[in-house]
């Protein structure tokens, strides 16, 4: 039995893109095991092998997540041998080469000893491209690699490791593309863009939902809310992000009546409390911490809408098709969606929900108040979602998965 082992910087079970392909690898017969960088919470069972990273802080002061709302921790071995005295006055110097020694570390001492011998190893971040190129110059062994985002539009922060971060990924990540044996990316908008940039166009594979790794939760949205069946409930489903305006859509919400509420789930979103209490929605904006993967669709599945709420931040946000586009469709709801064209495109030919302006809270009231007067409506759309799921489902993108990696090994041969 072929073995591929699926390579990310971060935890699994905040990586339903890593954890999907590695369930599907089992799925296809193969042995599939995952190193992660990052130790995941406890899970009774995965369809695949699970090995962590092992060292402090179990990940890379580097950047492994260009979107997460918290950066890991930088590697606490260095700061507790180095004086805090010594630490302040080297400032951005003694951070920038900490950052840098954490990447290093990462790469060279600590993935390096975790991953096991392969037929196929698929990268899920640049960041892990040294550790996976030592072992394919020493064995010839095929990789690929999956662009989960187009990384080079990605603004960084002002600090001296984001500036580390962003030298390690202009070093990097052209070498990554160019030795891969194939590469993948999540929409048609962002291959196009790898492709202007490095002459290599990666494969496609969506980022849809697969319900059948889905797990049944006691108490949905719904319930943990306390709402009744004539509560308007609108989700938005993800980490709190730079791309994403909810304070237009809590502006929104405010011109509604006392029946429009809103629940947002993943991290990041302690700051919108104040925006909430600042727009008089004490008690109609609820925050949840993420939910696993797994538990997502049935957790949101009880509300009535869902607001993808991305606008034209970079050229990353303008070709996205995310996970909180798909998931949405999986638990049934239509959506509230931009005019961007990965989403607009799809959303569009299936009907999926309204199209709003995620910078005018004018429009997303009104788009709303349409669905809150119109029910007729909202089910039409929801019959277009249930029809979509037909289409729109991870059960597709396995095959061309599937495909893509005998292409892999068979070219490793």
């Amino acid at each position: 039995m072929k073995r591929v082992v699926s390579v990310t910087p971060i935890s699994v079970d905040r990586d339903s893109r890593t954890f999907k392909q590695a369930a599907s690898f089992t799925r296809l017969g193969y042995e599939s095991v995952v190193v992660e960088g990052q130790p995941s919470g406890g899970r009774a069972e995965l369809p695949f092998e699970l090995r962590t990273v092992e060292g402090p802080g179990n990940g890379s002061s580097a950047l492994a997540d260009p979107h997460t709302a918290s950066p890991p921790p930088m590697d606490s071995r260095v700061r507790t041998v180095v004086p805090t005295s010594v630490r302040e006055r080297g400032g951005a110097l003694f951070d920038g080469a900490l950052a840098l020694r954490a990447y290093v570390d990462l790469n060279f001492s600590r993935t390096a000893a975790a991953l096991p011998p392969g037929d196929l190893y698929v990268l899920h971040s640049y960041l892990q491209f040294p550790a996976v190129e030592r072992v394919r110059r020493r064995h010839g062994t095929p990789f690929v690699y999956d662009a989960h985002d187009y990384y080079p539009s990605i603004t960084q922060g002002a600090r001296p490791e984001d500036r580390v971060d962003e030298w390690i990924r202009r070093a990097v990540e052209p070498l990554c593309i160019r030795r891969a044996t194939e590469t993948m990316t999540v929409s048609a908008g962002v291959a196009d863009l790898y492709r202007e940039r490095y002459g290599r166009r990666p494969a496609i594979v969506r980022n849809c939902h697969d319900q059948r790794l889905d797990a049944q939760i006691e108490t949905g949205v719904r319930d943990r809310v306390g709402l009744s069946g004539d509560d308007f409930l609108i989700v938005v489903v993800g980490n709190a992000k730079p791309g994403q305006g909810l304070d237009v859509v809590l502006d929104a919400v405010a011109r509604l009546g006392a029946r429009a509420h809103i629940a947002c789930v993943g991290r990041g979103y302690e700051a919108e409390a104040a925006n909430a209490r600042k727009h008089g929605l004490d008690g109609r904006v609820h925050f949840f911490e993420p939910v696993p993967p797994t538990q997502v669709t049935a957790f949101i599945h009880s509300a009535d809408l869902a607001a993808v709420l991305y606008h034209a931040a970079d050229p990353n946000y303008v070709n996205s098709l995310p996970n909180r586009f798909f998931h949405p469709l999986a638990a049934g709801l239509p959506i509230l969606y931009p005019s961007l064209p990965e989403i607009r495109r799809l959303a569009d030919h299936h009907g999926l929900g309204v199209m709003v302006d995620t910078r005018d809270a004018a429009s997303i009231a009104s788009a709303i108040t349409d669905l809150l007067e119109n029910p007729a409506h909202l089910e039409a759309l929801r019959g277009n979602v249930a029809r979509a799921r037909s289409v729109l489902n991870w059960e597709h993108e396995e095959r061309l998965l599937g495909r893509l990696m005998s292409s892999a090994i068979a070219q490793g041969a």
